[in-house]
Parts: structure tokens; C-alpha cells; sequence
């Protein structure tokens, strides 16, 4: 599509949105919703002329908007596993940067950039924990070639829950499933507890972070950054807090590990021994030297241990018969 069709596409897109009505393709095709009569002759005459060149571009702009979902430091393209990282409580993708360098060239982390941070600033922030899963399962469902060969998920705190929601999900809508779910620091489900650090004053939540360490606690007490990072912590403080897992959810039917560091603060370690009861298959819960973030003073021996599940997941894959 050349600059004059682009331009011709987004001023018929833009007549469109003006009319109330929403577009999008589906299966190649085009649907649409709107007031009734909206749709003029006019505009449905023009809609037919560039039929195809409208859903390409409908296609495209989908594409683009799943992508955003997705960040991979260090692409490689031949790898036979993946390595998905979920960020915790204000985090980003960034925090697992360096992670792809430490493990084998045939194995490639790919890490979700929720909205509303780093090059997703400008997004709006989801405080839905549901709404967020949907919309990143839409994503994988919008690339799947993500998702064309075995794969990990490993998920930091509020990214432990995220993680297994889409797990949840993923199974329900039958895409391809991990080999391993790895929640870090993270309470099994089954074990939640009433907190409401959202409602907070800024001094309290800022007391909060810095208890736990990590990489805001220095930030938080930098007025000027505070005011850039809050806004985010506390929106996703809401997201987990609000979160109320399926009372009637099914076990998964894949291993999960449960890491923790060996200082647990609020966390219980009873609580991470709970994740047992999500999985028909096996688990086991590692500790780490360290609290909350361990695996930031611990990245070397967690990523250790998290390369021998992605190994035993490859195995498991490549033996006759398997899944």
C-alpha cells in the first residue's frame, strides 16, 4: 500500500469512527457495528470499492497493536524453546533484559510490556487483572508464530498470577500450552490475601516498595520520579489486589515450580507449597538466598535452575509420543 492508498484508507477509517461506527476484520473479512442508518450508501459504496486493501490494513494495524505486547532482547530466530517473562507489581520488560544473554543461543526470551509503561507510556493502564489476560491471549492469538515451538512461562509476583491466569486461558480457548508454569515469589491462588496497598497514601505505598526492595525503592523517594512510577504501582496494586480467582477452576495438566527467596516477609512458605494444588502434574518449590526480588542478587542460580526445566521441557517434547 502506497502513501496516497494509506492516506485515502485512514480518511475513509476516519469518516467511519466520526459516524459512530467501529470496523475491524475478522477471518478476512470485514464486520462492523454502529447506530442504525450510519452506514450511508455512500459510505458502504466506498467500503466495497477498497474492500480488501481495508482489511489488509485493519490486519496490519491488529498485528501491530499484538506486537506492542512482546519485547525480545535478543531475537533468535532458530531457537527450539522460549522463555515468556511476566513483570511484577510495576515492572516492564526491561527487567528481564539481560536474561537472554545468559542462556543458550537456542533458547529466546520473549517478555511482556504491559501497557502504560517504557514505550508503551502513552497506553492506559489496566487495573483488571481478567482484562489483561484477555487482551494478551488476543495477542498471542493475533502471532501465532510465538507460539509455534515448546515454551516456558516464568512470571515475578503479580506476573505469577497473570501467568497462570493465562495459562486459564489459553487452555480454554485451546492454543498451545507451556511445558512448565514457573511462578516467583507469588501466592498459589488458593491462598490470596485481602490487601489494599492501592488505597494507600502515596507514603504508605512508597513504604511498602521500598520494604520490599527491588527496583523502585531507591526511585520511590525521588519526588520527580515518584510521580512517574506511582501512578503505575498503584494501578497494578489494584489489578492484583482486586484480582478473585475462578473458585471452580481445573487443575492444569503441566508441571509447575514455585520459586521463592528464603526470606518471605509476607509471604508464607505455605503459600507457595499451595501451587501444588493447581497442577495434575509435578511441582516443586525452590528457594533462593533473598527476599521479595532474590532474583536479582540471585539471577545466575535462578536462571540455572530455570534452564534445566526448559531443557526437561525440550526432552519431554522431542520424546515419541509426546504433546
Amino acid at each position: 500500500m502506497n502513501g496516497n492508498e494509506k492516506s485515502t484508507i485512514d480518511g475513509l477509517l476516519m469518516q467511519l469512527d466520526g459516524a459512530g461506527i467501529r470496523l475491524w476484520s475478522q477471518d478476512g473479512c470485514l464486520r462492523f457495528r454502529g447506530p442504525v442508518g450510519a452506514l450511508t450508501a455512500e459510505l458502504r459504496t466506498q467500503l466495497e470499492g477498497r474492500r480488501q486493501q481495508v482489511v489488509d490494513y485493519l490486519d496490519k494495524q491488529s498485528r501491530q497493536r499484538a506486537s506492542a505486547w512482546f519485547r525480545v532482547w535478543q531475537p533468535r530466530p532458530e531457537a527450539r524453546m522460549r522463555v515468556f517473562c511476566l513483570p511484577h507489581a510495576g515492572g516492564a520488560a526491561s527487567f528481564f533484559r539481560e536474561w537472554g544473554k545468559a542462556l543458550p543461543f537456542d533458547v529466546e526470551v520473549v517478555t511482556v510490556q504491559y501497557p502504560g509503561r517504557e514505550e508503551r507510556i502513552e497506553e492506559r493502564l489496566l487495573d483488571d487483572l481478567q482484562l489483561l489476560v484477555r487482551q494478551l491471549t488476543d495477542s498471542l492469538e493475533r502471532l501465532p508464530h510465538l507460539l509455534d515451538r515448546p515454551y516456558v512461562l516464568f512470571g515475578h509476583s503479580m506476573g505469577g498470577a497473570v501467568a497462570h491466569e493465562l495459562c486459564l486461558t489459553l487452555r480454554a480457548r485451546d492454543c498451545p500450552m507451556p511445558e512448565h508454569l514457573v511462578v516467583s515469589a507469588c501466592e498459589a491462588p488458593s491462598r490470596r490475601k485481602e490487601e489494599r496497598f492501592h488505597l494507600a497514601s502515596n507514603a504508605e505505598l512508597q513504604d511498602e516498595i521500598v520494604r520490599l526492595g527491588g527496583t523502585h525503592a531507591d526511585i520511590v523517594r525521588v519526588p520527580e520520579l515518584a510521580e512517574l512510577v506511582l501512578p503505575v504501582i498503584r494501578s497494578d496494586y489494584r489489578l492484583i489486589e482486586t484480582y478473585r480467582p475462578d473458585t471452580w477452576r481445573t487443575p492444569l495438566e503441566l508441571p509447575i515450580s514455585a520459586f521463592t527467596g528464603d526470606e518471605y516477609g509476607a509471604l508464607d512458605p505455605d503459600d507457595a507449597r499451595a501451587w501444588a494444588e493447581e497442577t495434575k502434574g509435578d511441582f516443586v518449590h525452590r528457594e533462593f538466598s533473598g527476599g521479595h526480588f532474590y532474583l536479582v542478587q540471585q539471577r545466575q542460580a535462578v536462571l540455572k535452575q530455570l534452564l534445566r526445566l526448559v531443557q526437561a521441557g525440550d526432552a519431554s517434547h522431542l520424546r515419541p509420543g509426546a504433546h
